[in-house]
C-alpha cells in the first residue's frame, strides 16, 4: 500500500509551483513534451548522447526514462507518477528493511528517529529524480550487505551511477568499506579521521578541481568537475542561498552539527554496548561521514549528508533498541535533535504538493490539476 501511495504522491506532484519553470522537475517536462512532439530519435540515439562530446549529464537513467514515458505522452503527471514508482519501490523496501528489524512496539523517542529516518529522502523529492532515486537505489544495495553481509543485492550499489554521476563518489566509499579490516579496532581510527575532518571548513577549489582531472580523461566528466569544484559556482551558490529565509539557512549548518552530535551519542553507545552488525554500521557511517565533511566544502556537495544520515539514522535506531534502560535514559533526548528537520521537511512537503493531495484519487485526479502548492492556503489562512 505504501508503494501504492507513493505512485500517487508523484502522480499529483506539482512541478511548476505557482507556474514557476526554473526547477529541475520542470525542466524534465519540457524535456518530455519536446520528446513527445519529436519521435524521430531512437532509445540507441539517447544513450550514445549522453556519453557523446558536449553532454553534461554522464548518467543514463532519466534520459532513458524520458525517452520512454515520450513515446506515449507529454504528460508530466504521468512522467512522475512513473519516476514515483520506481523511486517509490527503493524507498518503500529500504524503510520497511529498516521497520521489520524493529521490536513491534517502540517509545516515543525512537518513534521520533523513524519518522526522521522517512523524511531524509522522502516523496516530495521526487521532482530530484536523478540524484534521489539514485539515494534509494544505493542504499537499497548497501544496506543489506553492511547489516548481514548479504551481497544480493550489492549490485544495486554498482548502478547508482548510472542514476546520478555523483554516486561515483559514493560507490568509491563502499568499495573503501570494502577493503577495510572488519574487527572493533578500525573504529578509533575512523572516528579519528571523522573528527578531523569535521573541521575542514572549505577547500581551494582551484587545487580539488586539478586533482580531480589528474585522474580523467573523459571531457564529459571534466565538464561536471568544472561545473561544481569551481570558485565562481560557489560564490553564485552563496549568493542564490541568501534569498531563502532565516529558518533554511540556519538548517544548512544545523545538519552539519545534528550529525555531530549523533555520532558522538552512537560513539558512547558503541563503547557501552554492540553487536557485529552495529559495528560495521557505525564503521561505515564513520567513513562515509569523514567524505561528506569535505565534500561538504564543495558547492552542491552536502548532498553526501543525506545519504550518510540513510546509515547514521538506522545506526542510532538499532542502539536504542539494544542499550540497557539506563543508558537510553541518558541518551533518548539526543531524538528531539531530529525534530527541526522534520519540521522542514513537513513545509517542503507543503510546498510540493496541492489541495489534490487531500481530496482526491487515482481516479478524480485527472479532473482536478493546480500548481498552488498547499503552503499558499495555509499562509492565506495564517494572515487573514
Amino acid at each position: 500500500m505504501f508503494w501504492i501511495a507513493c505512485i500517487f504522491m508523484g502522480l499529483i506532484f506539482i512541478y511548476r509551483p505557482l507556474g514557476d519553470t526554473s526547477m529541475d522537475a520542470s525542466v524534465y517536462v519540457e524535456r518530455i513534451e519536446a520528446g513527445y512532439a519529436n519521435t524521430d530519435n531512437s532509445l540507441s540515439d539517447v544513450i550514445e548522447s549522453a556519453y557523446s562530446t558536449g553532454s553534461t549529464t554522464p548518467d543514463i537513467y532519466e534520459r532513458i526514462l524520458v525517452y520512454l514515458v515520450s513515446r506515449f505522452t507529454g504528460n508530466g503527471h504521468i512522467f512522475f507518477a512513473i519516476g514515483a514508482m520506481i523511486f517509490g519501490f527503493f524507498y518503500s523496501r529500504n524503510l520497511w528493511y529498516i521497520f521489520d528489524r524493529l521490536p513491534a512496539k517502540v517509545g516515543f523517542y525512537i518513534g521520533i528517529s523513524i519518522i526522521f529516518f522517512m523524511y531524509i529522502n522522502p516523496m516530495h523529492t521526487v521532482g530530484g529524480i536523478r540524484m534521489n532515486t539514485a539515494l534509494h537505489v544505493f542504499a537499497y544495495g548497501a544496506m543489506p550487505f553492511i547489516l548481514e553481509k548479504d551481497k544480493s543485492k550489492t549490485i544495486w550499489c554498482l548502478l547508482a551511477p548510472l542514476f546520478h554521476f555523483s554516486f561515483i563518489a559514493a560507490t568509491a566509499m563502499f568499495l573503501v568499506y570494502l577493503l577495510l579490516p572488519k574487527r572493533d579496532t578500525i573504529i578509533l581510527p575512523l572516528f579519528i579521521l571523522y573528527i578531523i575532518t569535521f573541521f575542514i571548513n572549505s577547500l581551494n577549489l582551484e587545487s580539488v578541481n586539478m586533482f580531480l582531472k589528474q585522474y580523467t580523461t573523459q571531457e564529459i566528466l571534466e565538464s561536471k568537475i568544472d561545473g561544481y569544484a569551481n570558485t565562481n559556482a560557489a560564490i553564485s551558490r552563496m549568493e542564490h542561498f541568501k534569498e531563502y529565509n532565516a529558518f533554511i539557512q540556519f538548517m544548512r549548518s544545523y545538519s552539519k552539527y545534528l550529525v555531530f552530535f549523533i555520532m558522538l551519542s552512537c560513539s558512547y553507545c558503541w563503547l557501552k554496548v554492540r553487536t557485529k552488525a552495529t559495528t560495521r554500521l557505525f564503521a561505515f557511517s564513520l567513513l562515509f561521514f569523514s567524505f561528506a565533511n569535505i565534500a561538504s566544502s564543495i558547492p552542491s556537495g552536502s548532498r553526501f549528508i543525506n545519504i550518510g544520515l540513510m546509515f547514521l539514522t538506522p545506526l542510532y535506531i538499532f542502539n536504542m533498541v539494544i542499550i540497557k534502560t539506563n543508558l537510553y535514559n541518558k541518551l533518548k533526548y539526543c531524538a528531539l535533535l531530529w525534530i527541526p528537520s522534520i519540521v522542514l521537511a513537513i513545509r517542503i512537503d507543503f510546498g510540493s504538493f496541492g489541495i489534490t493531495a487531500l481530496v482526491t484519487n487515482f481516479l478524480t485526479t485527472p479532473f482536478f490539476e493546480t500548481d498552488v502548492p498547499l503552503i499558499v492556503f495555509v499562509k492565506q489562512l495564517l494572515y487573514v
